[in-house]
């Protein structure tokens, strides 16, 4: 599952799609689309990858303003 949370840590959005692995201990690489997400300020917000319900792995985005 992916998790997307806001500055405050609620979430935005999160994909439940099933992942298959060919090895317990294989790199993957994943490509996915989110139609519609709206990020409602600036800021920092994360990406969460949990596996069973629990999180393996994070990462950090920072959203800025476009200048005109």
């Amino acid at each position: 599952m992916l998790k997307f949370l806001d500055p405050e840590g609620n979430v935005l959005a999160q994909i439940q799609e099933p992942v298959v692995f060919q090895d317990k201990f294989a790199t993957i690489e994943l490509n996915f689309v989110i139609n519609g997400m709206v990020f409602p300020k600036p800021g920092v917000y994360t990406i969460e990858f949990l596996v069973s319900h629990q999180l393996v792995g994070s990462r950090k985005i920072e959203i800025t303003r476009k200048e005109k």
